[in-house]
């Protein structure tokens, strides 16, 4: 009722840190719905450039994350640190179970517009969830057309990071959906003889050319 009434709902001025991010950080929902009904703009920034999504991700406030997707609030936005909600939200994943996070993670992902938006090292959020390993996600962002032969900064691509950390079942994962391997750079040795090893499996299984009676 208040904000009727012209009440400011920015409560630090010198961060810019208003009253929805205060809630999302304390986990308040049900104020939260209230703020929601009086259709207050739930992507205003800080001057970090966080929103309330940013800073209920990187609390772990599952309640608060579910509103605001479900409230249509913009899953894209970057903060000042070139970092995505969803990129947050694998790294702040920690007390939450396996389970409960890639069910965050995918609600992010069905409501992210600019899926392949990228953070500050020129990486985006599917090369990070390469990185982390996490099967599931990486096969939704698939679904969604993800660029798989994006590079980051040094020219590495998704498929390097799988095939460096000796992640047999990301690669052939991305293998699956034949990869451009025009775009992958040079590799140490060891780490090509693994992923040429894992192109060869694949071939027995995805031949390229029709078998010949």
């Amino acid at each position: 009722m208040l904000l009727h009434y012209g009440a400011d709902i920015i409560t630090d001025k010198a961060t810019g840190t208003a009253l929805l991010h205060d809630c999302a950080r304390e986990g308040k929902v049900n104020i939260m719905e209230a703020l929601v009904q009086e259709k207050i703009d739930l992507n205003i920034q800080d001057k970090m450039g966080n929103t309330a999504f940013h800073v209920s991700v990187t609390e772990e406030k599952v309640n608060v994350v579910k509103l605001l997707l479900s409230s249509n609030a913009d899953a894209d936005i970057v903060n000042i640190n070139g970092k995505t909600i969803f990129i947050i939200e694998q790294d702040a994943g920690g007390s939450k179970s396996d389970d409960e996070n890639i069910q965050i993670l995918s609600l992010i992902l069905e409501n992210m517009k600019k899926i392949n938006i990228n953070d500050e090292a020129v990486t985006t959020s599917f090369y990070w969830a390469v990185q982390k390993g996490h099967s599931k996600i990486i096969e939704s962002f698939l679904r969604h057309g993800v660029n798989v032969n994006v590079q980051n900064s040094i020219g590495y691509t998704p498929l390097h990071v799988a095939a460096s950390n000796n992640n047999e079942k990301i690669v052939e994962i991305l293998l699956k959906i034949r990869l451009d391997i025009h775009h992958c750079m040079w590799l140490q040795a060891t780490t090509m003889k693994k992923l040429w090893k894992f192109f060869w499996r694949m071939e027995q299984i995805f031949p390229s050319k029709p078998k010949m009676d």
